[in-house]
């Protein structure tokens, strides 16, 4: 066969060669409790002349309704001289029990046969090709009733200090550490006698509480009640209680102090007889006009959040308040306060 003839031949054969590639998925575990993690395995596998072809790969992000996934490596290396591999490994941790189907996930690609690959115009023989991995079956075991969190945790609470003037508030926070099935932290609870909380939104796996009290008082321990995947026990995790030192010289509300009352309007009554009218300097309306930036007002007005609708609805708002609100805003909750101070008198 001359020469010429099979070159062509070699030409005409080259979109015919085969190249070869897989793709495919595995767990670590196959049967978890709860909570507990477990590792998907995404690997792509191809030869060289795949790689010389391959224009684009794209693996499917992974996203699962009844699992929590995290994408924890993502890799792709020249194994030996023959195969390249690409490699994602997730995290999963079940967020409820029996027996649940990872679906096939989807890989991309889009390539030019060899063949082609220095021809002009060459995009016109670009292919895509989807290649699916196989389902997956994992079975997951609940945890004994009565338990609805799973994981290994461990519980942080901190204050920023632990002995304040009266009306001035501390900042209790909690943060958990760790992993499992839990996602927020919103459903703690803080009550305490004789204190104003306010309790912020969970952000993640924190969140915060504005303390405010007249007098001392002690932060409780908080508990974590959850079931540990890896020893398969139910724990219990305690934060320390806080003793808080409230130093109340001028107290923010008296109770009963009937004589010093009497004191107060046979004074008043003196003085109206001699022509004076007395309007006392309020010390609260002015620490509230010196107050330079929104965290410095919120400070001072949330022990009065709970005593007056209307200044709790501005107290959310200035929340969110930027700067060009901020002074607007302000003037509103001082003009509040100083009502709700005199309906107080």
């Amino acid at each position: 066969m001359p020469m010429f003839l099979i070159k062509v031949f070699m030409l005409l054969s080259l979109p015919l060669m085969v190249h070869a590639y897989s793709f495919y998925a595995t767990l670590d575990k196959k049967e978890v409790m709860l909570g507990e993690e477990v590792n998907l395995t995404l690997i792509f596998t191809y030869d060289n002349i795949a790689r010389a072809e391959i224009e684009e790969y794209e693996i499917e992000e992974l996203h699962l309704e009844k699992i929590k996934t995290t994408l924890i490596s993502d890799e792709e290396y020249h194994e030996n001289n023959k195969t390249w591999v690409a490699k994602q490994i997730y995290t999963l941790i079940p967020k409820s029990s029996g027996k649940l189907i990872i679906p096939p996930i989807n890989l991309y690609i889009e390539s030019i046969p060899l063949a082609y690959q220095e021809v002009y115009n060459r995009n016109k023989y670009l292919e895509k090709i989807d290649v699916q991995t196989k389902a997956l079956e994992l079975h997951v075991r609940p945890i004994p009733e009565g338990i609805s969190i799973s994981g290994e945790y461990k519980l942080v609470a901190m204050v920023d200090k632990k002995e304040v003037d009266a009306g001035q508030p501390i900042r209790f926070s909690l943060s958990l550490e760790g992993k499992g099935n839990l996602e927020s932290l919103e459903f703690f609870k803080l009550k305490i006698p004789h204190t104003t909380i306010y309790s912020e939104s969970s952000k993640g796996l924190t969140k915060n509480f504005t303390i405010v009290s007249d007098r001392n008082y002690t932060i409780p321990p908080v508990t974590l009640k959850y079931y540990n995947a890896l020893s398969r026990s139910i724990e219990f995790i305690d934060t320390p209680n806080f003793a808080i030192e409230v130093h109340s010289d001028v107290p923010i509300e008296t109770e009963n102090y009937t004589w010093f009352w009497y004191g107060v309007v046979t004074l008043l009554l003196l003085l109206c007889c001699y022509g004076f009218y007395l309007t006392p300097k309020n010390p609260l309306i002015k620490s509230l006009k010196q107050s330079k930036s929104k965290e410095e007002l919120l400070r001072r007005v949330v022990p009065y959040m709970e005593q007056n609708k209307n200044l709790k609805r501005l107290i959310f708002k200035l929340e969110t308040s930027d700067k060009q609100t901020f002074k607007s805003l302000k003037k509103e909750i001082i003009k509040e306060i100083h009502l709700y101070t005199k309906e107080k008198k």
